[in-house]
């Protein structure tokens, strides 16, 4: 990933900063797993290098990042769950 923060004229590097120290704490109150954190401030990055959008919705991007990134943490726990259930059914 480059360092597109260079590069963009809408958006500054102390914003993203303040939307990631954001994401932190919403982390931190809904109790998610840090895996969910780095992988949403990731997929933040990468719809910021590629994607132009204005001031006013960065923190809307952020929650959504945040969102999608839960779920795939859920889904993909939901998934070790249900194969780890079913191991036990098989070998009984």
């Amino acid at each position: 990933m480059s360092n597109y923060m260079e590069t963009r004229k809408d958006i500054a590097p102390q914003m993203r900063s303040i939307l990631v120290d954001w994401l932190v704490e919403v982390q931190e109150c809904f109790e998610l797993y840090h895996e969910t954190l780095y992988l949403g401030v990731k997929l933040l990055d990468h719809f910021l290098e590629n994607t132009v959008i204005q001031k006013d919705e960065l923190q809307l991007v952020g929650a959504t990042a945040l969102i999608i990134s839960s779920k795939i943490e859920v889904k993909k726990t939901f998934v070790f769950r249900l194969v780890f259930q079913n191991e036990v059914i098989m070998t009984i």
